[in-house]
């Protein structure tokens, strides 16, 4: 009779163990989701910084063709920092200029390269390129 329950109470040992090891690995599973969650959604906010970066950069540069290069500038914006700067690559046409923009938000960046084109005496952005940086992008994994 006392093995009995002796068996009884090492089978629901084992029982709650195997349920409290299922419980741990959730945990850190939901923990895992969480953290790439943060990552992410630093990422979509810093790339939208970079994209107002961007557009800063565009009301810079005046609708002259050959004056479309300018030094980087920093703003602040949505509790975050842009960083932009303009200039004309050799590669592109006359009517064409570059704006690099990085957006930084909680310690992630991103950076956005736009070509905008002269087009009717505006800046249109006619190509836009993003890419997160390598310590950001490990995050996701």
């Amino acid at each position: 009779m006392g093995n009995h329950g002796t068996s009884k109470i090492v089978l629901l040992t084992g029982v709650y163990l195997i349920i409290g090891l299922y419980s741990l690995g959730f945990n850190r599973a939901d923990e895992s989701v969480n953290r790439v969650m943060i990552a992410e959604a630093n990422m979509n906010q810093s790339e939208q910084i970079a994209l107002a970066g961007i557009r800063m950069g565009m009301n810079e540069i005046a609708p002259v063709i050959g004056s479309s290069a300018f030094s980087t500038r920093t703003a602040n914006i949505f509790k975050g920092q842009a960083s932009y700067r303009g200039d004309v690559p050799s590669s592109l046409s006359s009517t064409e200029s570059r704006i690099t923009s990085t957006g930084t938000l909680n310690g992630h960046s991103v950076t956005m390269v736009a070509i905008i084109n002269l087009y009717n005496g505006h800046w249109r952005i006619t190509r836009i390129y993003s890419q997160p940086t390598a310590a950001e992008f490990s995050l996701l994994h």
